[in-house]
């Protein structure tokens, strides 16, 4: 049985308990200590189906994919969705920023953004110990 099937079996339980609690047919004493029991057995399924998710994703993965993505911004901008475009867009210009004539104003490019398009101008080699390699 998955964790997801057992959450939701132990969902339907407590639910079950619950309502013949209300109908009187289990006393509250008999009701708390079914509920506890059940609270436990949740407890450690939600803690099992979190272990499930975190062991998941490959974090060599994720670092690959993001320094892909921020190689060529230029291509990560054209190639992304409008969701994807808002949430790009929001991480360089974290504080937003507001049209005014002739064009956009108020802005302030996150430090990490920054960072990378400042490498090249403070003489940071990335990737080789003579010149940049991206």
């Amino acid at each position: 049985m998955s964790t997801d099937e057992e959450i939701n079996r132990l969902q339907a339980l407590r639910k079950v308990l619950v309502e013949k609690n209300l109908a009187g047919i289990y006393s509250d004493d008999i009701f708390k200590e079914q509920n506890a029991i059940i609270e436990e057995k949740l407890t450690a399924a939600y803690e099992a189906q979190s272990s499930e998710l975190i062991n998941k994703y490959d974090i060599n993965a994720i670092i690959e994919f993001v320094k892909e993505k921020l190689s060529d911004l230029a291509t990560t901008y054209s190639t992304s969705t409008l969701t994807q475009l808002r949430f790009l867009l929001s991480t360089i210009f974290y504080e937003g920023f507001q049209w005014s004539y002739p064009g956009y104003s108020n802005y302030k490019i996150s430090p990490s953004y920054q960072a990378i398009r400042d490498a090249d101008k403070l003489g940071i080699n990335v990737g080789c110990g003579t010149k940049i390699r991206t």
